[in-house]
């Protein structure tokens, strides 16, 4: 069974077969998965998000924010992933019968070689401001990260991702490190362990 860490080496030094017409899309897309994280007082920050958000992704290049439009955005000025359209976005959520607007947006951070890659995708692709980052329905972008990730399972989906994260193990975590560390999952610590966690 991977572990996170076998995940995150495997991303990091991933190399497209040579008649490969996509390697440098499916390396960004392993490192946005899989390395994209933040740092503070030793403890690392993973971004690790769902399907719907990362097959969704725009390119957004201006300083000033992204249009409220409901779209995802890769906010380069930034190094933000910035997040109108997931499952906690948007709309209302109703919890025992009561009604509750949901946030409109969330940012996610982009750590600097993740930003790299991804400006050299967009140059080499000649990409501009608005342009789709992946050019891929959600479908096409779920099956290319089971075939991508084929050696690891036949079904390593982004749910299992999660899974294998929230199951890896780490030093204890203060109450606020484990808050921060739910919130770049985009999901609760009673999420966590009902879905995600081993009982």
């Amino acid at each position: 069974k991977a572990t996170w860490s076998e995940l995150n080496e495997y991303a990091e030094n991933y190399v497209p077969p040579l008649n490969s017409k996509n390697g440098a899309r499916d390396h960004l897309i392993l490192n946005l998965l899989l390395n994209n994280y933040t740092e503070s007082e030793g403890v690392k920050y993973f971004v690790l998000l769902r399907v719907l958000e990362y097959s969704s992704l725009q390119l957004w290049k201006n300083k000033k924010t992204p249009p409220d439009d409901g779209n995802n955005y890769i906010w380069l000025d930034k190094s933000k992933l910035y997040i109108q359209h997931s499952k906690t976005t948007g709309g209302v959520k109703r919890v025992k019968g009561i009604t509750i607007p949901q946030v409109k947006n969330k940012m996610y951070a982009l750590s600097p070689s993740i930003k790299e890659s991804i400006e050299l995708f967009v140059k080499s692709n000649k990409l501009k401001n608005g342009d789709s980052i992946f050019d891929m329905t959600q479908g096409v972008f779920s099956k290319t990260l089971i075939k991508l990730l084929k050696s690891f399972g036949p079904k390593m989906n982004s749910t299992i991702l999660r899974k294998i994260f929230e199951n890896r193990e780490v030093e204890d975590l203060n109450a606020n490190q484990k808050k921060e560390m739910n919130r770049n999952l985009d999901h609760t610590a009673g999420i966590a362990d009902v879905y995600y966690k081993k009982v």
